[in-house]
């Protein structure tokens, strides 16, 4: 994760697709998709890990993805 955060940093724009709500925790943006369709969108807004828990924005996320059904 730390390589594709560098190269976000960088400029490049990265699409990862991932189960797992600790690893879509740590992005900008999270798209739902249902069906092969974008069923719901959050933005997170940029992680900062020294200021800002992971676990709570874990909580924030799988709440979220929790009232879309998920």
């Amino acid at each position: 994760m730390d390589i594709l955060s560098d190269c976000n940093q960088r400029g490049s724009t990265i699409l990862l697709v991932t189960h797992g709500a600790r690893v879509a925790a740590k992005t900008e943006q999270v798209l739902f998709m249902t069906d092969g369709k974008i069923a719901g969108e959050k933005h997170m807004g940029k992680y900062q890990p020294k200021t800002e828990s992971l676990k709570l924005r874990e909580q924030h996320l799988t709440k979220w993805l929790a009232e879309l059904g998920f």
